[in-house]
């Protein structure tokens, strides 16, 4: 499948939520290529209204401890680094995801000529391969691939990926 690329050559992915917080939040050393990729350009995130209502919902769970400031300043991050895709849908036959509250994604991804969906979900990377096991005759193929972080990690790294390089890390984000 070929890369879905913006017109400078940035890579175009949806990144959810538990991605974004490993990027923005936990600076996890893990997505230290996806978060040097958004720094460098090479990477471009999509973002919609239903994407910045989860962004915000998550910023807001008492597990994480945010003050509102910080959550405020992640949030601002966020769309800094986002490009927002307006509408609804997918605009493009997709697979229903078995925990509906992340369809968004999909249709994020649709929508928006995404590359790359990269998430940590279960349920999402089980649509990776929709070609695959029962009923899969009667499964859309999707325009985009799914791909866990490490996954993206390790083709971020591969020639020829987006432009640019993503080789360091930033002390923060």
């Amino acid at each position: 499948m070929p890369e879905n690329l913006c017109a400078d050559g940035a890579l175009i992915a949806v990144l959810d939520t538990n991605v974004a917080l490993d990027i923005f939040l936990f600076q996890d050393a893990g997505a230290k290529n996806l978060a040097a990729a958004l720094r460098g350009e090479k990477l471009v995130a999509l973002a919609d209204a239903a994407s910045l209502a989860e962004w915000r919902r998550v910023l807001g769970y008492p597990k994480l401890a945010l003050s509102s400031q910080k959550a405020e300043e992640l949030l601002r991050v966020y769309q800094t680094v986002a490009r927002f895709v307006p509408g609804e849908g997918g605009g493009y036959p997709l697979p229903r995801c078995r925990d509906a509250k992340d369809q968004f994604l999909l249709e994020l991804a649709a929508r928006g000529g995404a590359a790359w969906l990269v998430s940590r979900d279960k349920e999402v990377l089980r649509l990776k391969n929709p070609a695959r096991g029962k009923g899969a005759a009667n499964r859309p193929t999707l325009p985009f691939a799914i791909l866990s972080p490490d996954e993206a990690e390790a083709r971020l790294l591969a020639p020829g990926v987006g432009r640019g390089a993503a080789a360091e890390l930033p002390a923060a984000y």
